[in-house]
């Protein structure tokens, strides 16, 4: 259901008597393209605020969204979260978007041009083929200064040679946590750019999070230099090939999952490499979530 004029009023009300707000979480109906500027108006108003979330309601996040191509319709959360950021950019700490349909463009270059604040970003879907030429541009993030951790889950328009490349040069800033789950395109120009490795930056990241990646995909981010790697559903191949090749500089533990019966030729491997360079390696890793493509 949508809000009647009625309920909006009351809202906007609720939340003008909300004078020390400083966590707002926002679930919407998916395609829901009102603009309740009322509503919009009185959560700009708090000024407060330091953490925004938003969510669609009733999400199944087993189910890998469909790609929506180059059509990028303005939706309530584009209003709501632009226009918080046009007022809370300078103060706003903290970012999470979960959902199945992406951002609109420009509601993405506000986010990274405006948000000068953000020390946490968690993006679930925001970013898909609409914006692989918006992610791609080397431009780097207002946030830059702060961001301390990135999430991207299920972005069909984040390439992971593109990401890698761009934490190598800073794009991001000094991250300390990135984690890049169910996502990425195929493109062989952005894998070709990782294997001579860029140069890299910034200071090490404490922790990279690995899952749902396929061999080249692995093997692209192992550029990124991370004292602690999680890998989960992963193939263990790849894992290997990456230590043997030397990815992941400055690795001191990686922690994958057990995989169950038949796989101990491959743990052992795995171990091997890891024993090769003095790396630590753990099982207790915990994939994101359930999926339709793993009985986990």
């Amino acid at each position: 259901m949508t809000l009647d004029s009625e309920d909006e009023s009351i809202l906007s009300s609720i939340f003008d008597s909300l004078v020390n707000l400083t966590i707002l979480t926002v679930i919407y109906l998916e395609g829901d393209a009102h603009q309740y500027s009322n509503l919009i108006s009185a959560c700009c108003r708090r000024t407060s605020l330091k953490e925004l979330h938003v969510e669609e309601a009733n999400l199944n996040m087993t189910v890998t969204p469909t790609d929506p191509g180059e059509s990028a319709p303005w939706y309530f959360v584009d209003h709501l979260v632009q226009a918080i950021l046009g007022v809370h950019g300078l103060c706003l700490e903290s970012f999470v978007h979960i959902a199945s349909l992406p951002l609109h463009p420009s509601t993405f270059t506000a986010l990274r041009d405006r948000a000068t604040h953000l020390h946490s970003i968690v993006l679930r879907t925001s970013i898909q083929s609409n914006l692989r030429a918006l992610f791609n541009q080397p431009t780097q993030w207002a946030s830059a200064s702060k961001l301390k951790q990135l999430v991207i889950r299920t972005c069909a328009g984040v390439h992971h040679g593109a990401l890698a490349v761009h934490v190598a040069n800073g794009v991001f800033g000094q991250l300390q946590m990135l984690g890049i789950i169910r996502s990425g395109y195929d493109d062989d120009a952005w894998f070709e750019a990782v294997t001579g490795p860029p140069t890299w930056t910034i200071g090490v990241l404490e922790r990279l999070d690995v899952d749902h990646a396929d061999e080249r995909e692995v093997t692209a981010l192992s550029i990124i230099h991370a004292q602690e790697v999680y890998a989960t559903r992963c193939f263990t191949t790849a894992l290997i090939d990456a230590l043997n090749g030397g990815g992941w500089p400055e690795l001191h533990t990686l922690h994958t999952h057990s995989r169950g019966s038949g796989s101990e030729a491959l743990l052992l491997g795995l171990r091997q490499a890891c024993d090769a360079r003095t790396i630590n390696l753990l099982t207790d890793a915990v994939p994101y979530g359930n999926c339709n493509c793993h009985n986990e």
